[in-house]
């Protein structure tokens, strides 16, 4: 099921998600919902940037390069939906390397941007 650090990156409340992120346990981070949607993967497909900013803070480089098993990740979704400053986000923590990293299907980031 989804975690309480879902639910903050669904509603995009920075303050929940502190909240968790300081309190929750360290695993927390990359628990992954039904579908394999991780808390940063959820704010990045909202555009919460806010929420995700601090996901990226707290679970750096391997939180943002994490994908979900079709190779979905969240520089993907945040370009499929055009949140242009979660993108750069991301790109700035590391997500640089998504860039050409293509799903199942054969889809890029700058297919779908």
């Amino acid at each position: 099921g989804l975690t309480a650090l879902h639910y903050a990156a669904i509603l995009g409340s920075t303050e929940l998600a502190r909240t968790l992120i300081e309190l929750g346990p360290a695993g927390l981070l990359f628990c992954e919902a039904p579908g394999g949607e991780t808390s940063l993967w959820i704010a990045c497909a909202k555009g919460h940037l806010g929420v995700a900013k601090m996901l990226i803070e707290a679970g750096r480089e391997e939180l943002v390069l994490k994908t979900q098993n079709d190779g979905c990740s969240c520089l993907f979704i945040a370009c499929q939906n055009g949140h242009l400053e979660v993108v750069n986000a991301l790109i700035q923590a590391g997500g640089e390397a998504l860039l050409h990293k293509t799903l199942k299907d054969g889809c890029s980031c700058l297919h779908v941007a």
